[in-house]
């Protein structure tokens, strides 16, 4: 079943469009919710991630320290943002992180 799904580097980029994405829908509901600058912060934080998450998946998908850096930015989700949401990308990205070792590794 898991066999034939995109591992490393690719994984990592398509995680950094759900970033994005995240980012937008934070931001414009902060924005139409006055009085939650939380959101916006939110909003900003997720953009600042996908620009690095991208970049780190493009320059060093098949650098031996990319997984590294992947797996930091994992770390630095849980502990900026709380929540389930950054719990499942953290998941995400420590997956990719794994498949990047892996595939390093071979």
């Amino acid at each position: 079943m898991l066999e034939n799904r995109i591992k490393g580097a690719q994984l990592a980029k398509r995680a950094s469009y759900a970033y994005l994405i995240c980012a937008i829908i934070l931001i414009i509901s902060g924005f139409a919710l006055v009085g939650y600058d939380k959101l916006i912060f939110g909003g900003i934080f997720y953009a600042v991630m996908f620009v690095v998450i991208y970049f780190i998946s493009t320059k060093f998908g098949k650098s031996k320290h990319g997984w590294i850096l992947l797996a930091s930015c994992a770390i630095i989700t849980v502990i900026v943002t709380h929540g389930m949401l950054s719990i499942a990308f953290a998941i995400l990205l420590l997956v990719c992180a794994n498949d990047m070792r892996k595939e390093l590794d071979n």
